[in-house]
C-alpha cells in the first residue's frame, strides 16, 4: 500500500473505530462482531487490513478481555503470524527508538497486539508457545506448508521472532508480563540454539551465522528477565 493511501486508510479506520465505540453497548456489539472479525483475520489478509481489524477488536474490547477462550486460542495463531509479518515488512534501522520513522510505523502495527496482551496474559502465553513451535517447525504451516522452505527461511523467521520479543521488552506493560513467562522465552532460546547443530534440516552455513546473531540479540532479553 502506498504511503498516501495508507494514511487515508489509517484515518478511515480511526473514524470507524470511533463510531464502533459510540454505538451503545460495547459488550453487545463485541459479541456480534467478535466471530466475524476473527474469521476474517484467520484468512490472513494483508498487514494493513489485519491491523485495521485488530484495532476494531480492541475498540470494542475491555480489560480484562471480553474474548472467549476459543477466540483467544484462535487469535494466538493469528497474532503470531501477524507479528512476524510486521518484522518482515517494517525494516529495522540504526535508530531503534520508537521515535524513528520506522519505529513509529512499527508501533502503529504493534500497538493493537500489545493492548490485547495487556488485557489477556494468556494470549501472550499462547503466542510465545506458537512462536516456539514455529522455530521447531511444528507450526510452520501457519506461514508455509513447505519443509524445504522451512530449511531455507528459518533464519528469517528466527530473526523476526527475536525482533518481536525485543520490541515487547521495550513496551513497559508487555515487559512486565514477560517476566511471568520466562520459561516460554527460555524454550524459544533453547530451540534457536539447537538449530545451530541440527543437521537433518540442512541449514546452510550463512543461515547458521544469521541464527547465531539472533541468539546474541536474544541474550539481551533473557539476561534482563533474570536481573
Amino acid at each position: 500500500m502506498k504511503t498516501s493511501n495508507r494514511a487515508t486508510f489509517k484515518s478511515l479506520i480511526s473514524v470507524v473505530c470511533s463510531c464502533l465505540s459510540q454505538m451503545g453497548d460495547n459488550s453487545l456489539v463485541f459479541a456480534i462482531l467478535e466471530k466475524v472479525i476473527l474469521e476474517q483475520l484467520s484468512l490472513k489478509p494483508p498487514l494493513d487490513n489485519s491491523c485495521a481489524m485488530l484495532r476494531m477488536l480492541i475498540a470494542l474490547d475491555s480489560k480484562p478481555t471480553r474474548l472467549s477462550e476459543q477466540s483467544i486460542c484462535s487469535l494466538s495463531n493469528v497474532l503470531s503470524a501477524y507479528l512476524i509479518d510486521v518484522a518482515h515488512c517494517v525494516p529495522e534501522d540504526d535508530d531503534e527508538s520508537m521515535s524513528s520513522i520506522h519505529g513509529q510505523t512499527r508501533r502503529y502495527y504493534l500497538l493493537p497486539s500489545f493492548i490485547l496482551f495487556d488485557r489477556s496474559h494468556k494470549l501472550l502465553n499462547l503466542v510465545l508457545n506458537v512462536m516456539g513451535s514455529l522455530i521447531n517447525g511444528r507450526s510452520f504451516s501457519l506461514l508455509s506448508g513447505d519443509r524445504i522452505c522451512y530449511a531455507k527461511g528459518i533464519s528469517s523467521i528466527i530473526n523476526a521472532i527475536v525482533s518481536v520479543l525485543l520490541w515487547m521488552q521495550r513496551e513497559a506493560k508487555v515487559q512486565q508480563i514477560l517476566y511471568l513467562y520466562k520459561e516460554e522465552i527460555d524454550h524459544i532460546s533453547r530451540s534457536i540454539c539447537s538449530l545451530q547443530s541440527l543437521e537433518e534440516i540442512n541449514v546452510p552455513i550463512e543461515e547458521r551465522h544469521i541464527i547465531k546473531r539472533a541468539i546474541d540479540r536474544l541474550k539481551t532479553l533473557t539476561s534482563s528477565l533474570y536481573q
